[in-house]
């Protein structure tokens, strides 16, 4: 008999994966409506302002530490330790991992409510009187909020790697549907003050109910052995260990996260300077392109990031060319319809999603410039965040660390240079630079790593095809339809055909992703 914990169920392993993807894009997309309501609701404003920095504090532990780096980390070594140790050791490397994140958690939530002030006049040096004193009102209906999702976390991890997966979305769509309630309820009985207060409280309740749901669901014989060994650790839960170099893992991409998210606060930063509104503008459009990162490469990530980690587990180097580099190449050629359309057609995008014919011409100008620049953005965006977990996979935190930290500076140096000129267009088009950077050091690495692992010349002159066949279809409909709502349903669907029909990814045949795990080989 087995003594592991994590034994994963494939018998319905291709449902999992259609449930799975469905409820992250679901969890995205909500978290996406929520923005779209802030903008709806308060436009561009101080309270707007005040909000995007405030949620942006918020997730700050949970974006930098948690599921930036225990996650990817702990994934990639707690199947070896199930497998090599038994179950015991895993339950106990999972519990010493939770205990020091909820205490972490603890730690920044109190921080944060003490120091509210001196944070805002920091990030936002732009704003008033009145805008830092919502910032802190904001602060503290969220003060409960980190502690809740970290212990979310870690309950949806256990159904994650037990191909439980689709609860691990769950988080993001209860949390966004009790923001956005909130938000609503409360503008439309207290005006934006009230809506923005009860948003925020909204995530912290919407937090706790996750954390329940999350237990409830995880499969009752490992739940059963985890619950009993967590009774077992709890006499001793200060001297739980973790593996040997875990932390050291975990520290390395916790700074690589910080100095990512130290790239919007750069923003925020110049951003406050200009007026008010130009936080908010830069929060919606860079957004957009975020959304379709987190729709194609986020929600996959939820799935394919196990399996590779459990692949290279059981087969060592096969698993890149036979698992791994598939779902590369997949992921990243999706990523050639959203580019083009938000390049394209940006301001039909804004105006159905952010209802930006109501801004004033200057911001309608404005956000459909950014939606423009971002647009290349997403497919960057994409490169990092899939090179990323890969350099995590070979044990190479520390190069993540190190080119993160050198391109940094150069953001910070584009910023200041082009803010002047370009105002918050120079902003975007500084973050999109840097994400290059960042992807172009994480290539390097992934190359040098994989001398023996033949270069895959073929997938990307396809990749390359597909996006210029995309883009050149999206040219022809502009041309020859124009643009509007109807250009804009017409392109949608030749980028779409013509990336699927063409192949793209050579690809979609040889994905474990795209067969939805049929081969389990």
């Amino acid at each position: 008999m087995s003594d592991r914990w994590l034994e994963r169920d494939e018998r319905k392993l291709s449902s999992q994966v259609l449930l799975t993807f469905a409820a992250s894009m679901a969890g995205k997309l909500l978290g996406f409506v929520r923005l779209q309501q802030i903008a709806s609701t308060l436009g561009v404003s101080i309270y707007s302002d005040a909000v995007l920095v405030a949620m942006q504090l918020v997730w700050l532990l949970e974006t930098v530490f948690i599921s930036s780096a225990v996650m990817p980390v702990l994934v990639s070594r707690v199947y070896q330790v199930d497998a090599a140790e038994g179950g015991d050791a895993a339950i106990r490397f999972w519990l010493h991992a939770a205990l020091i994140c909820t205490l972490v958690a603890s730690g920044a939530s109190a921080l944060a409510i003490v120091f509210s002030e001196s944070l805002a006049v920091l990030i936002a040096p732009g704003f008033d009187e009145y805008g830092i004193e919502l910032f802190s009102t904001l602060l503290l209906a969220s003060a409960a909020t980190p502690v809740g999702l970290a212990l979310a976390h870690f309950l949806g991890l256990v159904n994650r790697l037990l191909n439980n997966a689709v609860w691990y979305s769950v988080p993001q769509i209860v949390t966004n549907l009790a923001a956005i309630a909130g938000l609503l309820i409360g503008f439309y009985h207290g005006g934006a003050a009230a809506g923005a207060f009860w948003m925020m409280a909204g995530m912290a309740i919407g937090a706790y109910v996750v954390c329940i749901l999350q237990f409830w669901v995880i499969p009752r014989a490992p739940k059963t052995r985890m619950v009993s060994g967590i009774r077992k650790s709890a006499g001793n839960a200060l001297g739980l260990r973790a593996p040997h170099g875990y932390w050291h893992g975990v520290l390395a991409l916790a700074l690589v996260a910080l100095l990512n998210e130290l790239y919007v606060y750069v923003d925020f930063y110049f951003a406050s300077k200009l007026s008010a509104g130009s936080v908010s503008l830069l929060g919606f459009a860079s957004r957009l392109a975020a959304l379709a990162n987190m729709l194609v490469v986020g929600s996959a990530l939820v799935i394919t990031e196990p399996r590779w980690a459990h692949a290279l587990a059981d087969r060592g180097q096969a698993a890149w060319r036979s698992i791994i580099g598939p779902d590369i190449v997949a992921l990243l050629g999706c990523m050639a319809i959203p580019m083009v359309l938000l390049y394209s057609y940006p301001e039909e995008i804004t105006r159905i999603v952010y209802n930006s014919g109501s801004f004033s011409v200057g911001d309608r100008k404005t956000i459909n410039a950014l939606t423009m620049i971002f647009a290349f953005g997403s497919v960057a965006l994409a490169v990092n965040l899939i090179s990323t977990r890969v350099v995590v996979l070979m044990h190479r935190h520390r190069w993540i660390f190190i080119i993160s930290a050198i391109v940094l500076p150069a953001k910070i140096f584009m910023s200041a240079s082009l803010v002047g000129e370009y105002g918050v267009l120079g902003l975007a088009a500084a973050t999109v630079v840097a994400t290059v950077l960042q992807s172009f050091g994480n290539l390097v690495v992934i190359a040098l790593h994989l001398r023996t692992v033949a270069f895959p010349i073929a997938d990307v002159a396809r990749l390359l095809c597909g996006f210029g066949l995309a883009s050149s279809v999206a040219y022809v409909v502009d041309t020859q339809i124009g643009g509007g709502i109807l250009g804009l349903i017409i392109a949608g669907g030749g980028v779409a055909a013509a990336v699927l029909a063409f192949g793209l990814l050579g690809g979609f045949g040889r994905s474990t992703f795209f067969n939805l795990g049929i081969s389990r080989n």
